[in-house]
């Protein structure tokens, strides 16, 4: 289920890459250089490439409820937000995507996180929805050790959030 895409600024040609392992959704995918790329999704599953998307290998992330958002910000420290009906979940690894471990958000996870964006080594944000159909978003300052609910102010829920500066950021 991945795909690439090489040539000029429009291009038209996209390339199969490597079906491993073909019976699963991704849906994510961060790239962090011209050769690491990661990608997350169903069941817990995490793939990695070390070489371009010539092979792919699957991470053990310990869960296996669905991934939706996955996000590095360097080729060893990464996090993935998901969750599965009324739980919710953050995972982090610091060596590549070998060893993930929990970061539990607030107590209440009756919300499914479906973003996950960190502006430097610290400082980061997760955002998602609940079934009622409010809006979540979390904050950390202290790279994902703590998590803080922020007001959103609306009850759409959080599928995306950029930042162009340290001050300023959008979400949708």
């Amino acid at each position: 289920v991945f795909f690439s895409i090489t040539g000029n600024i429009f291009p038209s040609d996209w390339n199969w890459q490597n079906p491993f392992p073909a019976c699963v959704k991704f849906n994510s995918v961060k790239s962090i250089n011209v050769n690491v790329v990661y990608a997350c999704g169903e069941a817990g599953s995490i793939a990695k490439t070390t070489n371009g998307g010539v092979n792919w290998y699957l991470l053990n992330s310990g869960t296996s409820y669905d991934l939706n958002k996955i996000e590095f910000i360097n080729e060893y420290t990464g996090w993935c937000v998901g969750g599965k009906e009324l739980y919710s979940l953050i995972i982090k690894t610091t060596d590549g995507g070998l060893n993930w471990n929990s970061q539990l958000p607030p107590n209440d996870t009756s919300y499914v996180l479906k973003e996950v964006k960190f502006q430097n080594e610290n400082t980061g944000w997760a955002g998602g929805g609940y079934y009622s159909g409010r809006s979540t978003m979390f904050k950390t300052t202290n790279s994902g050790l703590n998590w803080v609910r922020v007001n959103t102010g609306t009850n759409l829920w959080v599928y995306s959030i950029e930042f162009i500066s340290a001050q300023t950021g959008f979400a949708s």
